[in-house]
C-alpha cells in the first residue's frame, strides 16, 4: 500500500526521498562529530589525527573511480542498499579501542557516504522531472541544515564530557531505521525510469570518458570543490575562531559556525528564483562571488559583532551556490540518461577534492596569517574562481553526447 502511494508520482517520490536522505545524513552528521573526538582520545599526534580524518577522503576518491566505472547505470535503489550495509559495518568498530579501528571507521563512512551519494544523484537526475531540480535540491539543503543545527546541540554536552554512549546510540538508531523506511517504503521500480544496462566499459575507457565530462562541466566540477574547500576550513577554523572569541563572549563566539549553517533555512525560497531570473550557471557564479566578498570584508574588521553579520550574509551566498550547483549536476546527469553514473562519481571526486585540500589549506593559512584571515584569503580564491568562470565560460554547458558514444562503442 504504501509503496504504491510513493510510487505514484514523482511528488509522492520527493517527500520519501527527503525523509530517508534525512536518516542517513544524520546518522552522517553524528558519525562526523564523534570521530575527532574519538580519535584526539586515542592518539596524541595532532598530525597523525589529520591523516586517520583524511584517510576517508582519500579512498572515497578511489572508490569513486571504481563505483562510476562498475556500477554505471544502475538504479538509486542498488546504490542505498549498499550504503547501508556499508553504514551498519560501523558500530562494530566503535567498540574496539586502538588506532586501527579508527582508521577503518574514517574509511567506511567515505565509503558509505559515497553510496549514499550516487543514489542521491540518481533518484534526484533521473526520477525528479527537471522542473523540480533546484527546487528538491533546496529542500535537501533545508533538511541537512536543520539536522546540522540541532544534532550537534544534542551531543556537543555528552562529548565535551568524553561520554560516547548517546552518539554511538543516535548512529545506530538513524541507520537501523533509516535501512527499515527504505525496506518498507522505497517505491517500487517503474518501466519508464528505468534504463538499459549500461555496457561495462575498460577502465581506460573510463578514464577518457571522465576526461571529456571533465572538459565539458568544469564550472559546475571547480565550483563544488570550492564550495566544499570552504565548508572543510569552516569546521576545521570555526571552531579555533570561536574559542579565541570567548574570552570576549562565549554566548556570540559558540554562533561563528551556526551562522554559516542556518542560511541554508533560506535557500529553499530563493535559488529557483535566482536560477530563473539569471540562469542557473550566472546564479551559481553570481552567488559564489558574493560569499568570497562578504568573507574578504573579514580583513577590515576584528569586532566579533561585524564578523558574525559577514558570516552570515556569506553563508547565505554560499548556501544559495551549493543549492544551484546541485540543481545543475542533477540537470546533467538527467541528459546523459544511463550515462549519468559517470558523472555522479566525478560530483564525488570534486567533493572529496575539497575536503582533503580545505583542511591543509585553512591549517596553512592560520598558521603564516591568523584564523580570521584564513577566512579572508579563501573568500579572494571564491571571487577570483567567480569572476573567472563568468567571462571564459558560456551561459549554457554542451555536453558532447556523440563524442561519448563514440567512446562507449569502443569497447
Amino acid at each position: 500500500m504504501y509503496r504504491k502511494f510513493f510510487a505514484q508520482n514523482s511528488a509522492r517520490k520527493i517527500p520519501f526521498f527527503l525523509t530517508l536522505f534525512f536518516f542517513w545524513s544524520s546518522a552522517d552528521i553524528v558519525l562526523t562529530y564523534l570521530l575527532p573526538v574519538l580519535i584526539e582520545d586515542t592518539v596524541s599526534n595532532l598530525l597523525l589525527l589529520g591523516i586517520i580524518v583524511s584517510a576517508g577522503s582519500f579512498m572515497a576518491v578511489i572508490f569513486n573511480m571504481i563505483t562510476s566505472w562498475r556500477f554505471a547505470g544502475r538504479h538509486y535503489r542498488f546504490f542505498y542498499l549498499a550504503g547501508f550495509m556499508i553504514a551498519l559495518l560501523v558500530p562494530i568498530f566503535l567498540f574496539i579501542p586502538g588506532v586501527w579501528p579508527l582508521l577503518v571507521l574514517t574509511i567506511l563512512a567515505g565509503l558509505y557516504y559515497e553510496m549514499f551519494s550516487f543514489g542521491h544523484e540518481e533518484f534526484l537526475g533521473n526520477h525528479v522531472p527537471h522542473r523540480e531540480h533546484v527546487k528538491t535540491s533546496g529542500m535537501i539543503m533545508l533538511v541537512v541544515t536543520i539536522s546540522s543545527i540541532l544534532l550537534p546541540m544534542i551531543i556537543a554536552p555528552s562529548l565535551e564530557q568524553r561520554s560516547f554512549d548517546l552518539s554511538f546510540f543516535l548512529y545506530i538508531s538513524f541507520a537501523v531505521i533509516g535501512l527499515l523506511f527504505f525496506i518498507l517504503f522505497a517505491p517500487q521500480r517503474s518501466k519508464d525510469v528505468q534504463h538499459a544496462p549500461s555496457k561495462m566499459l575498460s577502465f581506460v575507457n573510463e578514464l577518457k570518458i571522465w576526461k571529456l565530462l571533465s572538459r565539458n562541466t568544469y564550472p559546475v566540477l571547480l565550483v563544488m570543490v570550492i564550495l566544499m574547500i570552504l565548508d572543510a576550513i569552516y569546521w576545521t577554523l570555526g571552531p579555533l575562531l570561536t574559542v579565541y572569541y570567548a574570552k570576549q563572549s562565549p554566548e556570540l563566539a559558540a554562533l561563528f559556525v551556526p551562522v554559516y549553517i542556518i542560511p541554508g533555512l533560506a535557500v529553499t525560497y530563493y535559488a529557483p528564483k535566482w536560477a530563473d531570473k539569471f540562469g542557473e550557471v550566472k546564479a551559481m557564479l553570481f552567488s559564489l562571488g558574493l560569499s568570497g566578498i562578504f568573507l574578504i570584508l573579514f580583513l577590515l574588521s576584528e569586532d566579533l559583532h561585524i564578523l558574525l553579520a559577514l558570516g552570515f550574509i556569506s553563508g547565505f551566498f554560499s548556501s544559495l551556490s551549493y543549492t544551484l550547483t546541485e540543481g545543475l549536476f542533477a540537470h546533467l546527469i538527467d541528459r546523459l540518461n544511463e550515462q549519468g553514473t559517470h558523472l555522479i562519481g566525478l560530483r564525488g571526486v570534486a567533493i572529496d577534492l575539497g575536503y582533503i585540500i580545505g583542511p591543509f589549506l585553512g591549517g596553512l593559512m592560520a598558521e603564516y596569517f591568523s584564523i580570521k584571515d584564513g577566512f579572508a584569503y579563501t573568500g579572494i580564491i571564491m571571487v577570483i574562481a567567480a569572476l573567472y568562470l563568468f567571462f571564459k565560460y558560456g551561459r549554457t554547458i554542451r555536453l558532447q553526447q556523440i563524442e561519448l558514444k563514440k567512446i562507449i562503442e569502443e569497447d
